[in-house]
């Protein structure tokens, strides 16, 4: 914060945000499997851990199980100074555009998530979640703790997209993103189905 005076692009952390995550976890892998000096590798595992922490934060902001942010910030750095409140009933899916909003996860009460994520922010999760995993699954220097938290993460995402939802009135598919209070996204429509 001393040399940067601002931050941008946590709005709207989709498959970019995941390629740079997954690239992290390789990036450890590869020092730790091929001998780099401790001191390298310990700083590949914190910059990892990190990212697992990022991406917890992404899927438990919400509020929702297996919810997913667009875009997730800490308060002081996302330039908004008024945050909407939830709505009472879900806006239509393909009315809707993205919007900060407040966590409503109140462990996560410094944050901010922009709402509305789409396929590719659910393919970038999807791809940094499985590169995490890869990474630490065997490896006894990552504590148990954060791989049974990963994989609770990836759990309630997998729940979630196999849940039928209502996409119209009287038709359900499995399939689709939501976040919030269970809300459709404008791009959830990960089902073929949906036409």
């Amino acid at each position: 914060r001393e040399i940067i005076s601002a931050f941008d692009e946590h709005g709207d952390l989709g498959m970019f945000g995941g390629t740079a995550a997954a690239a992290t976890a390789y990036r450890y892998q590869v020092l730790r499997d091929e001998g780099a000096a401790a001191d390298i590798v310990a700083g590949a595992r914190a910059d990892l851990l990190r990212a697992i922490e990022a991406f917890h934060v992404v899927l438990s902001i919400t509020g929702f199980p297996g919810g997913l942010a667009r875009g997730v910030g800490h308060q002081d750095d996302v330039n908004e100074s008024v945050y909407v409140p939830w709505p009472t009933s879900c806006p239509n899916a393909w009315e809707r555009s993205d919007t900060w909003r407040e966590s409503l996860d109140p462990a996560l009460s410094d944050w901010v998530w922009r709402d509305n994520g789409s396929k590719d922010q659910l393919l970038g999760t999807a791809l940094a979640m499985g590169a995490f995993w890869d990474a630490i699954a065997d490896d006894p220097a990552i504590d148990a703790s954060i791989k049974a938290r990963l994989q609770a993460d990836a759990r309630a995402l997998g729940h979630a997209l196999m849940e039928p939802v209502e996409v119209v009135p009287g038709a359900s598919l499995d399939l689709v993103i939501r976040d919030g209070t269970g809300c459709l996204t404008r791009f959830h429509d990960l089902n073929p189905r949906e036409v």
